[in-house]
């Protein structure tokens, strides 16, 4: 998609945790040679820009145990791997979380300091887990079109706990 439109699509790479199954850990080794082909030699950069030629993000990645928590551990491992890719590559992070939210902020605790940054995608929430991923400084809140929704509390909540420069559409 990023190839058919230049300028408004980007590519990302990492492991959706509903994709996470019993073969993880060679689903992650192959992501893991694409984000190596994509890594840049030091001479291609220049100060001040991304490691990797294309790749904006390390996403969508993160824990779902909405449908099921069958393969929750692996999720939790396939997490934090790639939070880790993050931080070496300085990549922002694309988190998609569901029913999750604190597995998810006690892992990233771990990192926080070093962590480049990221979006928290499709945010549903309410004004307290708004805050606690508020606490991470270099993230912002990614809101959908379930804002939009008659029935969605989003738009009276979040004005409230949010600064508009933390929210991406």
């Amino acid at each position: 998609m990023a190839k058919e439109y230049p300028g408004y699509a980007y590519p990302m790479i990492g492991l959706h945790p509903e994709e996470v199954k019993a073969d993880w850990k060679e689903q992650l080794a192959e992501l893991r040679k694409i984000l190596e082909e994509h890594r840049m030699t030091g001479n291609a950069c220049q100060a001040g820009s991304p490691q990797f030629s294309d790749l904006i993000a390390i996403g969508e990645v993160g824990l779902d145990y909405y449908w099921s928590r069958e393969f929750e551990n692996e999720q939790l491992e396939a997490f934090e791997e790639q939070v880790k890719w993050s931080v070496e590559t300085q990549l922002p992070l694309m988190i998609h979380c569901r029913k999750a939210q604190n597995e998810m902020v006690h892992l990233l605790r771990k990192y926080e300091k070093e962590l480049p940054g990221g979006v928290f995608h499709c945010f549903t929430g309410n004004q307290k887990e708004a805050e606690e991923l508020l606490s991470f400084d270099k993230f912002v809140l990614g809101v959908g079109g379930v804002s939009t929704f008659k029935s969605s509390h989003l738009r009276e909540d979040l004005p409230a706990v949010v600064p508009l420069d933390r929210i991406v559409l």
